[in-house]
């Protein structure tokens, strides 16, 4: 380092609450002015499985977020914002999870699948 100069600027401690900041979003990325739906996801049994030990997002801890939890597999209310992220991540989990609402998200999910599938065609 070279030629460093004191400015004597006074640091300001950065006090966002993160947690809160990110409390609505699925990953890192959103968009400020994009609220929050409400969201039912139901999983399979075998990805319930890994979702007791690996939660799908910290809300899933919460009280009142489980709406099911037996043989038939796991399903709860989320509230996040629906962004590309989320989307990806739905798609990842394939067969082991099916939106229940909203079903805007159904409808970009399904678009998501399409346009991927544009890329092998038959």
């Amino acid at each position: 380092m070279k030629n460093i100069v004191p400015t004597w600027d006074k640091y300001e401690k950065n006090t966002t609450n993160l947690k809160k900041l990110y409390y609505h979003s699925f990953g890192i990325y959103f968009n400020f002015e994009q609220k929050e739906e409400t969201i039912v996801l139901h999983f399979s049994p075998k990805r319930a499985e890994y979702l007791h030990t690996q939660p799908f997002h910290p809300q899933q801890l919460e009280k009142n977020r489980i709406l099911q939890n037996d043989s038939n597999g796991l399903r709860i209310k989320f509230d996040l914002r629906i962004d590309d992220e989320l989307l990806m991540e739905l798609a990842r989990l394939g067969k082991d999870v099916k939106i229940i609402s909203p079903l805007n998200l159904i409808d970009k999910l399904k678009d998501y699948l399409k346009t991927t599938l544009t890329q092998y065609p038959s």
